[in-house]
């Protein structure tokens, strides 16, 4: 046993001394990539391109319509060999204002690039499809000269939910029309690869799903075998679900999916919230955020927000060991998460990352109008849905720029070395929005240990003893780590906690466990019984 505790407090030291910051300063400067060139740019979304390097894709406010698409490499620095000295524009009309909502690499290595078009003369919106190369020069053989404009002749156009690229090259978009008296509904078109409407598909190229009601579709997704998996929400009761569709966008009739993934929440959903994803073995996730939201300032009487993740195989059978039976709840306690979760995505061992943006604060600017400080948080998950402690220690970080007023990220892409790449902007009470990208370190940043206790000398003690779903901790007073080892040094359970107890342990068997906490200032090892 002592030496499963040195091969412990070792594997301890090892993770907190690896690193001196979560951010990466080896990437761009100090950990951080941006261009002086890009002021007030909107880093939108990030596109991964082999060797690591990767493309962002924003626009700049102004009334100038035009989509900016800038490369780095690797390293965070601009590759002066794109475009003018890394960066491309691409002029799309004058007085209208072009704002980046999807993008898709297609298998034919080009992007599909979904904007939300706002023309000030007319007050209207409406979407555009750009498709170009990976140098991103516009593919003139698409659309209209590289360009496709979809009418908003039925309705006031709010925007892109969901954009997939299929087996066969088919673009697949849904997006949400106003309908009139406060109504929406959600509108799912398929294009050929040239940004012709394919006719063929369902209703003269449009899948109606009306038959449910004004149905609000939230996300997509494609299966192996090139079925649509849809996700919506019925806005008349508080009802998620995901239904499988064939090529066609025909309902199939015995398919195992069929009425398996249904979620049922009596809270306020917002319809941004909501997402879908397929990992490489097919099961399939679902997560949301949900809970006390209100929808204008001063957001003072805000609760919390709660952070659901559930996984299904793929015949929809939740996987019970996945968090607490298939569900992975968090809950952000008096944070007002207004647009849910971003950037979802699981890298090469299983681990979950995702960001979270959250109302701080609301300030007058001066202007008699609310200006939202917004704070950001980027979460990793171990496979089985914990925090996972060996990213910034807690599984969480949200400690961006010092001496900025609101950060506010909006996609997360992983490099092949699984390295954490995140986008978005930061601003100051001004409105004077700038971009930032950073890298995040694989492990957690150092820590000193300064001294290493043991159960025969505690400091911290547990209870009950034997325990059995969870444990409380007496002698603690503040946020901690924990890492629990069985018998023969294994690590079976890690996580984070900020209020004494660790739950979620009844799947653990019965027997003798090493329970390790970290609390910042020292290491403590406790001998814990499952009963």
């Amino acid at each position: 046993m002592q030496k499963h505790l040195l091969i412990i407090v070792c594997l301890l030291y090892g993770c907190f001394a690896n690193a001196q910051t979560a951010i990466d300063s080896t990437f761009g400067t100090n950990g951080y990539a941006s261009s002086p060139r890009l002021e007030g740019k909107d880093a939108k979304r990030l596109v991964m391109l082999e060797g690591g390097s990767f493309l962002v894709v924003g626009n700049i406010f102004s009334s100038n319509g035009r989509t900016i698409i800038s490369k780095y490499t690797k390293d965070g620095q601009l590759d002066t060999k794109f475009g003018t000295f890394g960066i491309r524009t691409i002029i799309l009309k004058a007085n209208n204002y072009f704002n980046p909502e999807a993008v898709v690499l297609s298998k034919d290595s080009m992007l599909i690039i979904g904007l939300r078009n706002y023309d000030y003369a007319t007050s209207r919106s409406n979407i555009v499809l750009l498709k170009t190369n990976l140098k991103g020069q516009v593919d003139t053989a698409f659309g209209d000269s590289g360009f496709l404009a979809i009418p908003s002749d039925k309705g006031y156009i709010q925007q892109i939910d969901a954009m997939v690229v299929d087996r066969n090259g088919n673009i697949l978009m849904s997006y949400l029309r106003d309908i009139g008296d406060t109504k929406f509904r959600s509108v799912l078109r398929r294009y050929k690869a040239n940004g012709e409407l394919d006719t063929l598909f369902q209703q003269k190229g449009e899948l109606r799903m009306y038959k449910y009601g004004d149905v609000v579709i939230q996300h997509l997704a494609i299966t192996k075998d090139n079925r649509y998996l849809i996700s919506y929400m019925l806005p008349a009761s508080p009802t998620i679900q995901a239904e499988p569709r064939d090529s066609n966008g025909n309902i199939i009739p015995n398919d195992p999916l069929n009425g398996k993934i249904r979620i049922d929440y009596g809270y306020s959903i917002s319809r941004y919230s909501y997402g879908l994803i397929i990992d490489k073995d097919e099961n399939i996730f679902t997560y949301t955020a949900y809970g006390d939201l209100i929808r204008f300032p001063t957001y003072s009487t805000v609760k919390y927000t709660y952070l659901s993740l559930y996984k299904y195989d793929k015949l929809g059978n939740p996987i019970r060991s996945f968090g607490s039976n298939s569900l992975v709840a968090m809950k952000l306690h008096s944070k007002y998460c207004l647009y849910g979760i971003r950037g979802m995505t699981i890298d090469s061992k299983g681990r979950f990352i995702f960001a979270v943006n959250y109302i701080d604060t609301s300030l007058d600017n001066g202007t008699n109008y609310p200006f939202d400080n917004y704070n950001s948080i980027v979460h990793r998950l171990t496979p089985n849905g914990r925090l996972d402690s060996t990213f910034n220690e807690t599984g969480r970080f949200e400690d961006f720029k010092e001496g900025e007023f609101s950060d506010e990220l909006k996609d997360i892409a992983l490099q092949a070395d699984d390295k954490i790449i995140a986008t978005g902007l930061i601003s100051e009470i001004d409105n004077n929005y700038r971009q930032f990208i950073c890298r995040f370190n694989e492990r957690s940043p150092g820590t000193s240990i300064i001294r290493l206790t043991t159960n025969e000398s505690p400091t911290i003690t547990t209870y009950p003893s034997p325990f059995n779903t969870s444990l409380t901790l007496s002698g603690i007073s503040q946020p901690f780590n924990y890492a629990i080892h069985n018998t023969l040094g294994q690590l079976v359970f890690s996580g984070y906690s900020d209020n004494a107890t660790i739950d979620n342990l009844g799947f653990l068997l019965q027997g003798l466990y090493t329970l390790t906490v970290n609390d910042g200032n020292k290491v403590t090892v406790i001998k814990i019984v499952k009963g």
